[in-house]
């Protein structure tokens, strides 16, 4: 995964985020942390899959280590 140094900055605010998130009740911190989400999606942050590596279980192709996992419990 290759960040530029816009997507660097914005990390940086999220990891200071997240320590000021610790402090605060969880529900309050739950709510923020998803009104930020949505505003760093409307800023145009993205992050791409890499999707050149294959996963396969079984011989049987998943799009996800997700499938993966959820298919495990």
């Amino acid at each position: 995964m290759y960040f530029n140094s816009r997507s660097k900055e914005i990390l940086f605010i999220l990891r200071t985020a997240t320590k000021i998130f610790n402090f605060l009740p969880s529900e309050l911190s739950h709510v923020l942390a998803l009104k930020s989400l949505v505003v760093l999606t409307y800023l145009g942050f993205r992050v791409k899959a890499d999707t050149s590596k294959k996963l396969t279980f079984i011989n049987i192709p998943l799009r996800n280590k997700l499938g993966l996992a959820a298919g495990l419990d």
